[in-house]
């Protein structure tokens, strides 16, 4: 099973590098016959079918996550052509490149996960419906927050600006606090999203809303997921749910904020960033 996860990892690392079978052979130091028999035992899957739907999936995700031309990322993954590829697409996904980026709903219902073999507790969602409701911004500049962030290399600035705000203001009121986003491809940078956040708190602890901004939370279905664990793993959490969850339970995720929904606690307090635990509910708006 080793060879196989290895070759798992091996194949998602290198999805951008025009990968064929025969460079998976040559990794694997297996005869082609041989590994495709052990691929497909442990994942059930033919070895070359694996490839070509993470790399129409890996495509999905640059099309909703970045500003890349059609023809730079069918280029990118190694499609003879932006026609082939555009038909491929089409095939797989039921919509064409065009049409997928541009739908308000972002359909994952066929994404293809990858695979992990042996991996520990998986996540559940759990399914709310959300009232119409109100938050409102906390009483200082920091309410509103706009930062970038790479799909391709994720990094963790983001994380601490993040957490800096949090600190701040949970720190002076002990209380649940909230942070909308929404996100968007830069139109400077092909590989950037744009985020805005808002950090807000829930209406029964405003007391006045003298000097607070008022948000409206749309009514409707959410997916929910709880976190509890170090800050610097939030974003690989979120990124999880998106490319694992979602098509593992045939999501589409709807315009609207994602609502992270933080709980007090003194661990929050603590300068050391790298011993701190935090709590929170996420949440994600989805069709029915």
């Amino acid at each position: 099973m080793q060879v196989v996860s290895d070759i798992l990892k091996w194949i998602e690392e290198n999805l951008d590098n025009n990968i064929r079978i025969e460079d998976v052979v040559n990794k694997s130091g297996y005869s082609r016959r041989g590994i495709q028999l052990i691929f497909k035992e442990y994942t059930g899957l033919p070895l070359g079918s694996y490839i070509r739907h993470r790399k129409l999936c890996r495509s999905a995700m640059l099309l909703r996550l970045t500003n890349q031309s059609i023809f730079d990322i069918s280029d990118q993954l190694g499609f003879d052509s932006q026609t082939s590829f555009s038909r491929e697409f089409k095939k797989y996904f039921d919509y064409t490149p065009n049409k997928y980026r541009a739908n308000p709903s972002w359909d994952l219902k066929k994404f293809r996960a990858r695979i992990i073999l042996d991996e520990g507790n998986q996540l559940v969602p759990s399914f709310r419906y959300l009232n119409d409701d109100a938050i409102f911004g906390c009483n200082n500049n920091s309410y509103k927050i706009s930062y970038q962030k790479s799909f391709l290399q994720p990094s963790t600035n983001d994380n601490d600006i993040r957490l800096d705000i949090v600190k701040k203001n949970i720190k002076t009121s002990k209380k649940t606090l909230l942070i909308l986003s929404k996100f968007k491809p830069s139109k400077l940078d092909h590989h950037i999203l744009d985020i805005d956040t808002i950090i807000a708190f829930e209406d029964s602890i405003i007391k006045s809303n003298e000097g607070h901004k008022r948000y409206d939370i749309d009514s409707g279905l959410y997916v929910m997921f709880p976190y509890k664990g170090n800050w610097s793993e939030l974003s690989s959490f979120s990124r999880k749910i998106y490319t694992e969850i979602f098509p593992a339970y045939g999501l589409s995720r709807r315009p609207g904020y994602d609502i992270e929904i933080f709980y007090y606690n003194d661990s929050l307090l603590l300068d050391d960033y790298s011993d701190i635990t935090v709590e929170c509910d996420y949440y994600i708006p989805i069709s029915k």
